[in-house]
């Protein structure tokens, strides 16, 4: 019985991994820019409908950041030096100011931060 359990949610687990890996096949992304794509979506479609040209936008938006976070947090100890990381949010701000809604600069911002310091340590 509980073999079974384990199976089922082990098959559960590979299904949802490789769904997860085609959905950023299916949008272009790399493994790298999903996560990020997934937190911009989840905070733009709470405020309104997300069209197709405005996801290409925020493939664009999304693509610059990483690579611009990727490049950062390339400096040594990146993640100790608060003048580079400022340097880092006022970009992030700038590029969603730019492109979005102001009112999600900073849930957008800090989640990004939260989630480079994740991704790019």
């Amino acid at each position: 019985m509980w073999g079974e359990l384990v199976q089922i949610l082990l098959d559960f687990r590979d299904t949802i991994s490789s769904d997860y890996k085609q959905q950023g096949i299916m949008l272009g992304l790399t493994p790298e820019e999903q996560p990020f794509y997934n937190i911009l979506i989840a905070e733009l479609s709470g405020s309104e409908v997300i069209t197709e040209s405005q996801v290409e936008n925020i493939k664009a938006v999304v693509r610059f950041l990483v690579e611009m976070l990727d490049e950062a947090t390339q400096i040594v100890d990146f993640f100790d030096k608060w003048d580079e990381q400022r340097r880092i949010k006022r970009d992030i701000r700038r590029q969603i100011m730019a492109n979005f809604d102001e009112s999600l600069v900073a849930q957008i911002t800090d989640k990004f931060m939260d989630l480079a310091r994740v991704r790019f340590r």
